[in-house]
């Protein structure tokens, strides 16, 4: 019988899209299910007789949703995120020698292709492990809830090539890993994308919710069930808020119902907080607000709001969203 206990995820960096390769890391903390590659068809045909099938039929083998959720999120393990999703000409720049710690500046490219890197997925446990190559994130989402004693939650979907029952790799390290820490949170608006994090909005910021889908997807290209290639498409960043109702909150509100555009940064922290932080992740965004109900939520006697931000194009900054991730790994 499998256990739970003896139940992990672990991943490898492909050198190539859909070659298959050894985990090298342990996605510490991380929920996944083996998905279903393969739908059998049972096909109702007229027989002569009072069945409505006599076969069955498996057209197409493809991994649509591997779903992940890390519950306590921690940086470390954002790289592989935003790297099988996001990408553009990201490298892992030292910060600081003497702290190690590496920025990956994940600056997405609109008009070029940002080559999104594939990874080989490992469901592992005591009875029968599972791979899944030629996994790329198609849907990323950061969670935070401020001053309910919560990290940040992560979740992502991928997509691969197949389900393989097979022995997992065998001996990896668990490592030390930073938390992301909800109620150390931050939020900055601005009207222009120039402009960006020059103004941070204090005593507003009760919940955030940002969600990106990268637009990567299959390709099937015939003489194979499997996918073959893998393409990218449009970017979407919505994000949903909840804010302390006050001056500030009613600002936003007057923003939404003027449609002012607006450039939106939220930084999530590790224990270590400002200047020289060794861990943060930094989502920054522009567009406008979506929808503002002001009084949308009462906690402890107090009114909040909710909020919807829709980010669009920006043609002055020729951007869309980035993602900068500062951690102490420097390696998928």
């Amino acid at each position: 019988m499998g256990e739970r206990a003896l139940t992990s995820v672990q991943y490898g960096v492909e050198s190539a899209h859909g070659t298959e390769v050894n985990a090298t890391k342990i996605l510490q903390g991380a929920e996944a299910v083996v998905p279903r590659d393969r739908i059998p068809s049972f096909p109702q045909e007229s027989l002569g007789v009072r069945a409505r099938s006599m076969r069955s039929e498996i057209y197409q083998i493809h991994v649509e949703t591997l779903p992940v959720r890390i519950e306590h999120g921690y940086f470390q393990a954002l790289p592989l995120i935003f790297g099988s999703g996001v990408k553009g000409n990201v490298t892992a720049a030292e910060q600081t020698e003497s702290q190690s710690d590496y920025l990956w500046a994940f600056a997405p490219s609109m008009t070029a292709a940002n080559n999104p890197v594939s990874f080989t997925m490992e469901v592992k446990e005591d009875v029968q492990p599972y791979t899944i190559e030629y996994c790329l994130t198609k849907r990323i989402r950061l969670a935070g809830r401020v001053g309910v004693n919560e990290p940040v939650n992560i979740e992502f979907d991928m997509f691969g090539k197949q389900v393989t029952p097979k022995a997992a790799t065998a001996a990896l390290s668990l490592a030390a890993v930073e938390p992301m820490i909800a109620n150390l949170s931050e939020i900055y608006i601005d009207t222009t994308w120039a402009n960006l994090g020059n103004t941070q909005k204090t005593d507003i910021l009760r919940e955030f919710n940002i969600e990106i889908l990268t637009g990567v997807h299959p390709k099937f290209h015939g003489d194979s069930k499997l996918m073959t290639a893998d393409a990218e498409s449009w970017f979407e960043v919505m994000a949903n808020f909840v804010f302390e109702g006050n001056a500030n909150a009613d600002a936003i509100f007057d923003a939404m119902q003027a449609q002012t555009e607006q450039a939106i940064r939220v930084k999530m922290y590790g224990s270590q907080i400002g200047a020289g932080d060794v861990h943060s992740c930094v989502v920054d965004m522009f567009g406008t607000w979506e929808e503002v109900t002001p009084l949308g939520q009462t906690v402890d006697g107090n009114n909040l709001h909710t909020a919807l931000f829709h980010a669009y194009y920006d043609d002055t900054g020729a951007v869309l969203f980035d993602v900068n991730v500062t951690t102490d790994s420097n390696a998928y």
